[in-house]
């Protein structure tokens, strides 16, 4: 699932950018971004400290044979972008969700490739928890977050 825009805060739609991909990137839609020293984007490590966007699109090569192209991203070698500031998110997590909200937790890549909330992580900290999703129809076990100001980039 990695993250999913779920509201925009005091604006109607957030900020999108496209920029070109860093060489041979791989990763999936919902991914956090960050820009290389030649303004391109490229999948954030582990424990990131800045994050300039969340992947609207899966990107790398596509072996599906359905695709003339053979890319997942469009146009190929490009990736747009949706940025941070002002917005939740919804996404799913690992570890044992606290029970209260409010703290403040890292994200990881998961052994199925998609980004989610740690909420064992309290060092390497992204994002504020701000609600439990599974409470609500059809959510299953997803929650609610913001970025913390000190990991958005600049768009």
């Amino acid at each position: 699932m990695g993250f999913k825009l779920a509201q925009p805060v005091g604006v109607a739609v957030p900020l999108t950018e496209e920029r070109a991909l860093a060489a041979t990137q791989a990763f999936l839609e919902g991914s956090p971004m960050v820009r290389d020293v030649d303004d391109n984007y490229a999948e954030c490590g582990a424990d990131p400290d800045v994050i300039d966007a969340i992947s609207l699109a899966p990107c790398g090569a596509d072996t599906s044979g359905f695709n003339i192209l053979a890319k997942k991203e469009f146009p190929p070698g490009r990736m747009q972008g949706t940025t941070l500031k002002d917005t939740y998110w919804r996404t799913t997590y690992i570890g044992t969700k606290p029970t209260a909200t409010g703290g403040s937790y890292g994200i990881v890549k998961d052994t199925d490739n998609e980004w989610k909330v740690d909420f064992s992580d309290t060092t390497n900290v992204a994002v504020k928890y701000e609600r439990d999703l599974s409470l609500d129809l059809g959510m299953g076990a997803e929650v609610l977050v913001s970025w913390l100001a000190a990991v958005i980039g600049t768009p």
